[in-house]
């Protein structure tokens, strides 16, 4: 399992343009990032590094503001192709 870790709160929230920083606004989009990197984990059939700018925290954050913005059933078409490349390559990167 993910811990969510005060930067990648902090990267996704500013992604999302979240700018302000409350206890409830923290623990919705820390469960969101918590459901994110389950899921793509189970897809990539490994626990993927959300650390690096890489193709891993890119998908994240995409799966991270489709959520937010109520649009889970666009994010997984647009992004399966991406997410094929994180199962193929264990996070990779082709398409790139």
């Amino acid at each position: 399992m993910t811990t969510v870790t005060e930067e990648l709160l902090t990267e996704i929230k500013n992604e999302l343009d979240i700018t302000w920083s409350d206890e409830d606004i923290n623990s919705k989009i820390t469960n969101i990032i918590l459901r994110g990197t389950s899921f793509l984990d189970k897809k990539a059939g490994a626990i993927l590094d959300y650390s690096a700018n890489d193709r891993p925290k890119e998908v994240l954050i995409e799966y991270c503001r489709a959520v937010h913005n109520h649009v889970l059933n666009e994010f997984m078409v647009n992004y399966a192709p991406f997410i094929i490349d994180l199962r193929i390559g264990g996070g990779g990167t082709s398409g790139e």
